[in-house]
């Protein structure tokens, strides 16, 4: 460190401790495949405490509570909730869909919504559904639903439902690579008919 510091007057010196390798290493993109690459245990341990949003889409989506408007997945808190109801024929017909947090906020939507229409709301952790396994149970549950005609969802609740899914795709699935963005790019040129994601 002494002959560094002799040198300043000829040279730039920047000393990087522990802490700045560290912090260079999980927050700057163009190091993350030599953090994978030549720190494989550190950096499974890091992304499994890791509860950053991924950067699944060109821009962040937040999911923010309907009440307070605070974004409910750096925390993974809160629920979502479907507002239903049952036909004769038992089938569910989901009239809404809401996001808001776990507690006061969630008991508040709870009540509008009955005293409103007199509907019911079945609820999912959030924090439950960050579980990749779990999340994508309830999804695909949520489609043999409607495949079989057991439940049946309005547009607007529909619409709601896929906002949900979308948002919380950024703490379930693995962060998108450049590589994979420039693929995506080509797949976008290409109709869908023939393989593509273009329209």
């Amino acid at each position: 460190m002494q002959t560094l510091r002799s040198h300043e007057n000829e040279i730039n010196v920047e000393v990087w401790d522990n802490e700045k390798i560290e912090n260079a290493l999980i927050t700057e993109e163009c190091l993350q495949s030599i953090f994978q690459r030549y720190l494989p245990k550190s950096c499974k341990l890091w992304k499994d405490k890791d509860k950053t949003p991924k950067r699944v889409f060109h821009s962040y989506s937040p999911l923010e509570c309907c009440v307070c408007k605070k974004d409910l997945l750096p925390e993974r808190s809160g629920v979502v909730a479907l507002v239903t109801k049952h036909d004769k024929k038992g089938r569910r017909h989901i009239k809404d869909v809401y996001w808001a947090c776990l507690g006061e906020h969630d008991r508040m939507m709870e009540r509008k919504v009955y005293e409103e229409t007199k509907l019911i709301t079945s609820w999912e952790s959030i924090k439950d559904l960050s579980i990749p396994v779990v999340y994508v149970r309830w999804f695909i549950a949520t489609f043999n639903n409607l495949r079989d005609g057991r439940q049946v969802f309005t547009d607007g609740a529909f619409e709601k439902f896929k906002e949900f899914t979308l948002c919380m795709s950024q703490i379930v699935v693995k962060e998108t690579t450049p590589e994979q963005w420039e693929r995506i790019e080509s797949l976008s040129m290409i109709p869908s008919v023939i393989g593509g994601l273009g329209y």
